[in-house]
């Protein structure tokens, strides 16, 4: 699974450790993942966050007050994964799947976490008021289903054609016509 981690996922899962050990923690859990997802601070699921208004000062202080103290004794070199964490990457490879993506990315991860509830991250998160419907909500089309990566191409182009497109703004029959033409000769968006 981990091969199918983008390299900023990869990235989140070397914070967590570190946080763990920052923490003294003998092992990794789903608190590690949130701090190390903040911590990266560039991917799409700490993007998600910020839009909807989590400030990643305040999740951090909650993690922290909700989790556990650190160890009494020494907490090992390579702390262990907990049966939670590992329950959220296979959420996350279903998310990533169901979205018709090849990979699982900081986004994904999220989408994990927000599946495990009782979790200490999701809990965090929700003693925050982010709950897991305000971050599916940033996945859903229009039909509430999640969007496939050629939805959101699409979405995309919409969003741009409209923002570029001078008074009176064609309608959205027009807009999907050519939207769909740009996509399928090849437009790809800048950013």
């Amino acid at each position: 699974m981990f091969e199918r981690f983008t390299e900023r996922a990869r990235r989140v899962m070397q914070l967590a450790t570190q946080e763990a050990q920052r923490l003294k923690h003998d092992h990794v859990g789903t608190e590690h993942l949130l701090l190390g997802l903040v911590k990266e601070g560039s991917g799409k699921g700490v993007g998600i966050l910020q839009d909807i208004g989590i400030d990643p000062d305040a999740l951090r202080t909650e993690i922290e007050r909700r989790g556990h103290g650190p160890n009494t004794a020494n907490p090992p070199a390579n702390p262990r994964q907990t049966s939670r964490l590992l329950r959220v990457f296979d959420y996350a490879n279903e998310e990533s799947a169901a979205m018709s993506h090849n990979h699982i990315g900081t986004e994904h991860l999220l989408l994990g976490i927000m599946r495990e509830p009782e979790s200490c991250a999701a809990r965090s998160l929700a003693a925050l008021h982010c709950v897991p419907e305000m971050v599916r909500s940033r996945f859903a089309g229009p039909d509430g289903k999640p969007m496939t990566a050629a939805d959101k191409l699409y979405e995309r182009a919409m969003t741009d054609l409209t923002a570029n497109l001078s008074a009176p703004v064609p309608t959205t029959d027009v807009l999907k016509a050519v939207a769909e033409a740009l996509i399928k000769a090849g437009w790809r968006p800048q950013s």
